[in-house]
């Protein structure tokens, strides 16, 4: 009977294998955050040539893709958001909207929507709310919005307030 010799991979070879699949994975995973930063950067510049800049009597410019938009710290995923800044260029008293109580914080989700930051709120009690009044007689409003909840839609009315009890408000007019 003879007998067969049975080698195996030597130290220096599985570490060779280790290494080159630690690299595959690295440079995948590294493809991956450069296409989210590509992105990103994309978006924000998009933004700062958008027309959006030149609407007359802009009041508020709230945006969650630009760097100017949120307090540094504020900028991380999943971060709580005291403040969140205009981002309006004719705006010479810059106005945030803020929130200083810490459980009805909404969140910043760096991937969120198409891949893009987004604010997040909770159903129960976030909001962000500014004091400064800068709404005329006639102003308009551009929301990029997902829900992630059903929600009714309650009828318009001229004459009487109904319906605002219970409700999800994006935007709630105080007076």
């Amino acid at each position: 009977m003879k007998l067969r010799k049975i080698t195996a991979f030597s130290l220096i070879e599985l570490s060779i294998v280790i290494l080159v699949i630690g690299l595959l994975i690295a440079g995948a995973l590294q493809g991956s955050n450069m296409i989210s930063k590509a992105a990103l950067s994309s978006a924000r510049t998009l933004t700062e040539s958008s027309p959006v800049a030149s609407i007359r009597s802009l009041s508020l410019w709230f945006e969650s893709t630009s760097k100017a938009s949120f307090i540094d710290s504020e900028g991380d995923d999943n971060a709580s958001i005291s403040k969140w800044h205009s981002i309006n260029p004719s705006d010479t008293q810059k106005t945030s909207v803020n929130q200083n109580n810490p459980s009805s914080k909404p969140k910043y989700i760096s991937n969120a929507i198409n891949n893009l930051p987004a604010v997040q709120l909770d159903e129960s009690d976030d909001y962000i709310s500014t004091v400064a009044n800068k709404a005329s007689k006639s102003f308009s409003v551009f929301v990029v919005a997902q829900a992630k909840t059903n929600h009714e839609i309650d009828s318009e009315s001229t004459s009487e307030v109904s319906g605002t009890s219970g409700q999800k408000y994006l935007i709630y007019p105080e007076n």
